[in-house]
């Protein structure tokens, strides 16, 4: 009897990597700064930075976020720590990103 199943698409449900983010994140900094010029190659440089750690899948939309709150049966409304997890990971990547920018590209 063959069976059905049904598949999502391609995303990546997190689960999170072993935290605190590797820190050798910060250690790789992307040698040339974003400006208003460069932008491909910049583009190349964070894709690969981040494909080699892998954590691509923040950026590329495949990473479907855990849920803030978690319910359990017969139990009051937690915070979810795969979410604290998560956002932890997010913010430390939008930091790194943040500091390979010019501050023409921030403001």
């Amino acid at each position: 009897m063959a069976s059905s199943s049904t598949t999502e698409p391609n995303s990546e449900t997190f689960s999170a990597k072993p935290f605190p983010l590797p820190p050798h994140i910060f250690h790789t900094p992307i040698p040339l700064k974003l400006d208003s010029e460069n932008f491909l190659v910049w583009r190349q440089q964070v894709n690969a930075t981040l494909r080699s750690l892998d954590l691509l899948y923040f950026l590329d939309g495949s990473c479907i976020p855990p849920r803030l709150i978690s319910i359990e049966e017969d139990a009051s409304p937690i915070v979810n720590s795969k979410y604290i997890q998560y956002d932890r990971q997010d913010q430390a990547i939008l930091a790194w990103l943040l500091a390979s920018m010019t501050a023409g590209v921030l403001t």
